[in-house]
C-alpha cells in the first residue's frame, strides 16, 4: 500500500482552486505567458524574434552606450526566467518593458528610462544550474542593431543538481530605430 509523504495533490492534478499543480501547472503558466507576450507584441510594445528575418551585417559598428535606470543600473541577469521558451525580446516603450519582465517573472525595476530601449536574451530551459547568458555588445551596423551574446555552460566540477534553469540577460541602451538582430558568440575556451 502506498504511503503519502506530503499533503499536496498528485502532480498535474487540479488543486481545490481548480488550477494544475507541479510541472503541469508551470508548463501551463509558461505557455500562457508566452501566448500573451506574443499576442501583445503583435500590437506593439515588445518585439520577439526566434530567428533573424534578415542577414546580420558584418564588420564593426557603432556601439550603443548603456543607459542607466533611476537606480543606476543598466544590466540584469539571472538563472531562472518564468518563461521556458528561448527568445529574444526588444522593448522600446513601457508596455514592452512590462511584458519583458512578465516573461522573466519579476516586477519591472521601475519605468523604462526616457530615450532607452531594452534588449534581452532568454535562453529557455537548460538541464542544470551553472548556465549563464551574457550580452557582450550592442551596436548599430548600417540600418540594423546587433546584439551579441554568449552562453556560458557550467564547468565540469559543478554539480548538476538535476534542476532546470532558464537564464536571462537584459541590457538598457540608447533607443534607436531599425531591426534588432541577435547573434550568438561561441564562448572562449576555458570559460
Amino acid at each position: 500500500m502506498p504511503v503519502a509523504t506530503d499533503a499536496r495533490p498528485e502532480r498535474g492534478r487540479p488543486t481545490p482552486s481548480g488550477t494544475p499543480d507541479g510541472a503541469a501547472g508551470r508548463a501551463l503558466a509558461g505557455a500562457m505567458l508566452l501566448c500573451a507576450a506574443l499576442a501583445l507584441s503583435a500590437c506593439g510594445g515588445a518585439e520577439s524574434h526566434i530567428v533573424p528575418r534578415v542577414p546580420i551585417p558584418e564588420g564593426p559598428g557603432e556601439a550603443l552606450d548603456p543607459v542607466a535606470n533611476a537606480a543606476g543600473r543598466s544590466e540584469w541577469s539571472g538563472p531562472r526566467a518564468a518563461t521556458q521558451a528561448e527568445m529574444y525580446v526588444t522593448a522600446r516603450d513601457d508596455r514592452g518593458w512590462g511584458i519583458l519582465w512578465q516573461l522573466i517573472g519579476r516586477r519591472p525595476p521601475g519605468r523604462l528610462p526616457e530615450g532607452a530601449m531594452a534588449v534581452a536574451v532568454l535562453l529557455g530551459p537548460r538541464p542544470s544550474v551553472g548556465f549563464r547568458v551574457e550580452i557582450t555588445g550592442v551596436e548599430r551596423r548600417g540600418e540594423a542593431v546587433v546584439v551579441t551574446y554568449r552562453e556560458q555552460e557550467p564547468g565540469p566540477d559543478m554539480a548538476s543538481g538535476g534542476r532546470l534553469t532558464a537564464p536571462y540577460a537584459v541590457r538598457l541602451v540608447r533607443r534607436t530605430a531599425g531591426e534588432v538582430l541577435y547573434q550568438r558568440q561561441d564562448a572562449p575556451a576555458g570559460s
